[in-house]
């Protein structure tokens, strides 16, 4: 052949299929070392045992009650009047945390006030 790279992938072939076909035979080892000296060295950062904490928090909720609750938009500019900001009755957390403990979420994080809060002009 004139090509060596047609060669070598040709060559690979071959040698894949009698690899495929004696494979039947192979049986996995699982093997693990208590050796200290074969540890890894850390990569830095390396986290913090608070930080791994918070990795196991997993499932949160969020709950996003501001000026975007009123004006039913996704995006606010903080222009809006403030009277908009007139619930009717008052929120029912109570039935927020039942909906979260239902779902198995471990937890919430209220946001009230976002980037787009009032603009207060002095």
């Amino acid at each position: 052949m004139k090509n060596p790279l047609l060669l070598l992938a040709v060559l690979l072939c071959i040698s894949t299929v009698g690899w495929a076909q004696a494979s039947d035979q192979f049986v996995p080892v699982s093997e693990s070392y208590s050796i200290a000296d074969n540890e890894p060295a850390p990569v830095h950062p390396v986290p913090s045992e608070r930080q791994l904490l918070w990795q196991e928090t997993e499932f949160y909720a969020f709950f996003h009650f501001g000026m975007n609750t009123f004006t039913n938009s996704e995006w606010g500019n903080g222009a809006e009047a403030e009277s908009k900001f007139a619930p009717k009755k008052l929120p029912n957390p109570r039935q927020w945390l039942t909906a979260v403990k239902a779902a198995g979420m471990k937890g919430g994080i209220a946001v009230v006030k976002h980037h787009d809060g009032f603009s207060i002009f002095c």
